[in-house]
């Protein structure tokens, strides 16, 4: 028996009048997709990542502390340096503005000062700190590490306090296996491992010589000094944009962040000697970049 079902065309103006409909459904289950996907690869990042370790250490470090008087000072860090980030963003009519790096520098800058720094030091401090990523520039990359450029600055001036508390400096011993732990889990992210162990192969080395020498400060092997040191060394001399990616460079900038801050040590002292260490280093990647652009740009010519 033959069925008297007869298959026929879908009218032109009824198809395009069912796809016009299922469109806008289409389009934003597509948006929806989209969004998803750009927020779990943006949580994948090693900003997001830095900042996740970052919150484990400061919520250790703040236990320690007087109540609430670290979240106080993350919070006169942080603010204004997403304000200023974010000023700029806006005045430069940027399409996408990522606020990560400046938590970050934010956090860090709040995490070394001292937690008793006066009020009105810290948020200048911070606000420095971000502006020298937009002023201090080599195309657009900042050439020195932001937060080393503001805590230097506060030394200068302000001559402010360093205590490291965020990288569990004045926290129980034990914890330094939360800090080792963290900065080995960043490291391995960014591939910066040769710039760690060339710094601290390198800045504990120069302490053994002058202590054969007569001239030792076996305080550095002691807290705060070894917290600092390894907080310093994961967390800041890797910052990517301000550190090289190739392995030689990445060791000769490890190895000049060592020596650097362990001469300032023995023979000036101060709070200062990592971070000039790690900006004089900045300055040398800096140079090396302007060589290294100059001369591709010399064999394009003769080319």
């Amino acid at each position: 028996m033959k069925s008297s079902y007869k298959n026929r065309e879908i009218p032109s103006y009824e198809l395009s009048k069912a796809l016009r409909e299922a469109a806008p459904a289409i389009r934003r289950e597509r948006s929806e997709k989209h969004t998803e996907s750009r927020w779990k690869s943006r949580l994948k990042t090693p900003k997001m990542t830095l900042l996740f370790l970052l919150a484990i250490l400061f919520f250790i470090a703040e236990w320690f502390q007087p109540p609430l008087l670290g979240f106080m000072h993350v919070l006169l860090a942080v603010i204004p340096s997403l304000a200023v980030d974010l000023i700029i963003s806006i005045k430069q009519e940027r399409k996408k503005i990522n606020l990560e790096s400046a938590f970050i520098t934010g956090l860090i800058m709040a995490m070394v000062l001292s937690s008793s720094t006066a009020w009105y030091v810290t948020p200048v401090l911070s606000a420095i700190a971000a502006l020298s990523k937009h002023v201090l520039v080599n195309g657009r990359k900042p050439i020195f590490n932001p937060a080393a450029t503001g805590l230097f600055i506060g030394l200068l001036v302000f001559s402010t306090g360093e205590s490291w508390w965020g990288g569990l400096a004045l926290s129980p011993v034990p914890f330094l296996a939360v800090l080792v732990a963290a900065g080995y889990y960043l490291t391995n992210k960014i591939n910066k491992f040769p710039i760690v162990f060339s710094f601290l192969g390198s800045h504990f080395l120069v302490f053994l010589v002058f202590s054969i020498m007569g001239r030792g400060a076996p305080e550095v092997y002691s807290t705060p000094f070894i917290q600092s040191a390894l907080f310093f060394g994961f967390f800041m001399a890797t910052d990517p944009p301000t550190s090289p990616g190739k392995t030689r460079d990445q060791i000769v900038f490890g190895v000049l962040i060592g020596i650097i801050s362990a001469l300032m040590y023995v023979l000036f002292e101060g709070l200062s000697y990592l971070l000039v260490g790690l900006l004089t280093a900045n300055l040398w990647k800096y140079a090396l970049d302007k060589m290294r652009a100059k001369k591709k740009q010399s064999s394009k010519r003769g080319v």
